[in-house]
């Protein structure tokens, strides 16, 4: 699972979004595991949010999947994140399966700035 959009990401890949993504958090999992007898989850078979401690949680606004990975954005006005923040949690449910990650902004400093 990468925080995709992370400032440190986009300078070195030169990483670009369709528009959709525009004002989004975007995180990506590689290589989303398969459902039952090898097919793929299907895109309208997802569920995705990110939660920040203390603030609420936010549905992603826009999903892509493509070969490599499955691409999920969620609105930065909807959900502002700060560096004092204590923890961001992202969930993935599916009808197969559920993935969630933890992320401490105190640990996505680039440059003394979160990099979100």
């Amino acid at each position: 699972m990468v925080w995709s959009s992370a400032k440190p990401l986009l300078d070195i890949l030169k990483t670009s979004f369709p528009m959709d993504f525009t004002g989004h958090y975007v995180i990506s999992i590689m290589e989303l595991p398969p459902g039952p007898r090898g097919k793929p989850v299907s895109q309208e078979a997802m569920e995705a949010t990110l939660s920040v401690k203390g603030k609420g949680s936010v549905g992603s606004g826009a999903i892509q999947l493509t070969r490599q990975a499955a691409i999920f954005g969620f609105s930065k006005d909807l959900l502002p994140i700060a560096a004092a923040d204590k923890e961001i949690i992202f969930e993935l449910q599916t009808d197969q399966y559920s993935i969630r990650a933890r992320f401490e902004p105190k640990e996505m400093l680039y440059h003394g700035i979160l990099a979100v």
